[in-house]
């Protein structure tokens, strides 16, 4: 169908498909139905060359192909910027399934609603199962589209079950933007102090150690999701739900006091954890490191971060 659909185009002057659909996606035609059973190879440039049956016997209206514009939101998320990616289609909102969900289809996502940029791309249930129809799968993006309308997508469950691979997103907001007080808890060791910097959430923001009177960032080399998970229990949280490197909240500024953490997971604060004091000259502000803290308990991996 996809190959029909890309014959369409290039005949009305078009340079590619976006997405393709049926079922009467736009209602159901009226008058006769002239063509059924269309099956194109793709290199047509018209669909007088693909095979086809005339007389379209055996279809109906309910089965008139189209496209269609629709609304996105988030939902059940920690934020307005963060949550289940829906989308409406046909009266309702929907899911989108897709179990290959990427950081390009969720930048899109946050682009159409008007976000900076990605922070995450969360999918297998992360912010809960969905109810109701899939609407869409298998999305694919390549970053620039503004729109999930411009991506390529399935209409349908097709490698889909339930509500299973429901993706979500967490947006970047403009620092400008952001109002939430820091997160800092003290202990009696070398590192004196920790806190959260320019997070999109109290529970969440850019790492920031205390020494000497001075707060710095840490660096991400050998950075884990464990090392991450002290961090969320020394200021009192639960555990980690992500942990983000390359200074995927903004990059931090003066002394970089720590690298090369190594936690086991279980210890109570950074200053228990084996680590160098600023001595990797090669770090730079675009590798510190921050976390998002909370309670979910399922430890995954994903580019260049690391979410629970």
């Amino acid at each position: 169908m996809r190959d029909d659909a890309q014959v369409v185009c290039r005949q009305l002057g078009f340079e590619t498909i976006v997405a393709y659909f049926g079922w009467a996606y736009f209602h159901g035609g009226s008058g006769p139905i002239w063509i059924g059973n269309v099956n194109c190879y793709g290199n047509e440039t018209s669909l007088l060359q693909c095979p086809y049956e005339h007389d379209g016997s055996g279809c109906s209206h309910n089965n008139d192909v189209d496209n269609k514009i629709y609304k996105v939101r988030l939902v059940d998320g920690f934020s307005n910027f963060s949550g289940r990616v829906e989308v409406f289609k046909n009266g309702e909102w929907g899911t989108v399934c897709d179990p290959n969900w990427t950081w390009d289809d969720a930048a899109v996502v946050c682009r159409q609603l008007g976000f900076e940029s990605v922070v995450v791309a969360l999918d297998e249930t992360f912010f809960g199962l969905g109810s109701g129809p899939i609407s869409i799968s298998d999305v694919i993006c390549y970053g620039p589209e503004t729109s999930l309308l411009q991506c390529f997508h399935r209409h349908g469950v097709d490698n889909c079950l339930y509500h299973t691979s429901d993706a979500g997103v967490v947006c970047r907001v403009l620092l400008l933007h952001r109002s939430f007080k820091i997160t800092s808890a003290s202990t009696d060791n070398k590192i004196d102090k920790v806190r959260l910097v320019d997070g999109f959430s109290n529970s969440s923001g850019r790492i920031e150690v205390l020494f000497d009177g001075e707060w710095g960032t840490v660096c991400h080399y050998q950075w884990t999701i464990a090392e991450a998970n002290v961090v969320c229990k020394q200021l009192g949280y639960q555990s980690v739900i992500v942990s983000f490197r390359y200074a995927l909240l903004g990059e931090g500024s003066g002394v970089i006091w720590m690298t090369n953490v190594q936690c086991t997971g279980y210890e109570t604060s950074l200053s228990e954890c084996n680590y160098k004091l600023f001595e990797n000259l090669a770090c730079s502000h675009h590798e510190d490191v921050g976390v998002l803290c909370g309670g979910r308990k399922t430890v995954r991996s994903f580019l260049g971060y690391t979410y629970h």
